[in-house]
């Protein structure tokens, strides 16, 4: 999971801005659950899990990433927002800088379809 910060309203700007505020960790996330599940799983997904804190109306977005699988058994109201399939790549090419550069790669895409375009 990554850190949480406290919003007045979730929007795709706001989820693709703090996911490139945390891609560090979101990439450091990665790697770590590729290597607790090598052997056992090939897909890996990052899904912003979108909350609400029921005391002071705050909304937070949390970034998860685990299996394929088990991010699919997640309750919450959530989005996915890149899924990386291990066996696509060769071993060596699995480090932070490139799983950044996929994720940035990603979130551009979200941008695209999701920022309005100018009308002349």
């Amino acid at each position: 999971m990554t850190t949480t910060k406290y919003i007045e309203i979730i929007t795709f700007d706001e989820i693709i801005n703090q996911a490139l505020e945390q891609k560090e960790e979101i990439a450091q996330n990665f790697l770590e659950t590729i290597e607790k599940y090598r052997g056992e799983y090939v897909y890996f997904t990052l899904i912003a899990d979108l909350n609400k804190n029921s005391l002071t109306k705050e909304c937070y977005i949390t970034f998860m990433v685990d299996s394929e699988i088990d991010n699919g058994y997640v309750m919450d109201f959530n989005l996915k927002l890149m899924t990386l399939c291990t066996d696509t790549y060769a071993e060596d090419e699995l480090n932070k800088g490139f799983i950044i550069g996929l994720l940035e790669e990603e979130l551009d895409k979200l941008k695209e379809m999701t920022t309005p375009k100018n009308k002349e």
